[in-house]
């Protein structure tokens, strides 16, 4: 199975409650420290953890996901040098500027 389409089966998983919104993201924090792929990058960041973030995680959570998120985008998929085209860095930079949620971030 493509790592894509993994990432859409936890998704629906999600959806049916086999899987909680803090599991998931866990996996991504996990997960895309290490990833390349362009199609699998922009597909987690644009779709897969902001739904998580927005409507499967507890509202008294939500700054604390974004800054995770952040600091895992920041700390691990910019400086491990996976990431070689020129739209995913921008897909990249676009979800660091979303999930901005202090002044430290800024």
């Amino acid at each position: 199975m493509s790592r894509k389409h993994l990432y859409m089966v936890m998704f629906d998983m999600l959806k049916k409650n086999d899987l909680s919104g803090a599991e998931l993201l866990d996996i991504c924090k996990k997960q895309m420290a290490n990833e390349s792929a362009p199609d699998v990058i922009t597909q987690v960041l644009r779709i897969i953890i902001p739904t998580v973030i927005k409507q499967y995680t507890p509202t008294s959570n939500y700054n604390q996901c974004h800054h995770d998120m952040f600091e895992m985008m920041v700390d691990n998929i910019l400086p491990g040098g996976h990431i070689t085209d020129t739209p995913t860095i921008h897909t990249v930079l676009d979800a660091c500027i979303t999930s901005i949620r202090n002044e430290d971030h800024y």
